[in-house]
């Protein structure tokens, strides 16, 4: 948009957009797209001096974002309650705060722990956060199970206790569809020598 009109008067803009659901916003980073809709009320300024401007939250809704990594993994992630895009003035200043997950509906807690009493396969979600800004967003993975019994959550909770095993644990869940399995004979061994 040109600074100043034909009689070179300098010009500005100022809107406040009420978002409906019908507003569609698209994200895309390196390994994550992405598209949410929402609602919010957002006001949208542009001048010569300070350039464009944008404040407001949106309240996102409904969406779904893919995580894609080399040729390993591609799915879908569904966006959780609670989530929400708010703009602080500067477009890159956007803060992000999405929380996703991804169902694996079927999942031995057997490779986590033989000597559970639970004989059941579990239903788990793979959950992902994207928090910061749109310039420097951090992801973050964790892994929950809604439906288990105490007994296979203290597993679980015992089995992400660090954030290496809970980024090993969530990345094997996507990419194999099941638990990563320690070879405990071969550390015991490891520690014999």
């Amino acid at each position: 948009i040109p600074d100043k009109t034909k009689s070179g008067k300098r010009f500005s803009l100022d809107f406040n957009i009420e978002c409906s659901e019908d507003a569609l916003v698209e994200m895309s980073l390196t390994s994550l797209n992405g598209f949410f809709r929402g609602s919010g009320d957002i006001s949208l300024k542009y001048d010569p001096k300070n350039g464009t401007q944008i404040n407001g939250i949106y309240n996102l809704t409904y969406g779904q974002c893919t995580l894609s990594l080399e040729t390993l993994i591609r799915k879908n992630f569904t966006l959780m309650e609670g989530s929400y895009l708010r703009f602080n003035g500067d477009p890159l200043a956007t803060e992000l705060n999405l929380q996703t997950y991804h169902n694996v509906n079927s999942v031995s807690i057997y490779d986590l722990d033989p000597s559970a009493t639970s004989s059941n396969n579990v239903r788990v979600r793979c959950l992902m956060n994207i928090n910061g800004n749109v310039a420097d967003p951090q992801i973050a993975f964790d892994i929950d199970m809604p439906y288990g019994t105490s007994e296979e959550k203290d597993i679980l909770a015992s089995a992400i206790s660090t954030e290496e095993q809970r980024n090993l644990q969530f990345m094997y869940l996507l990419a194999i569809g099941r638990f990563y399995t320690y070879d405990t004979n071969a550390m015991n061994s490891g520690l014999n020598l």
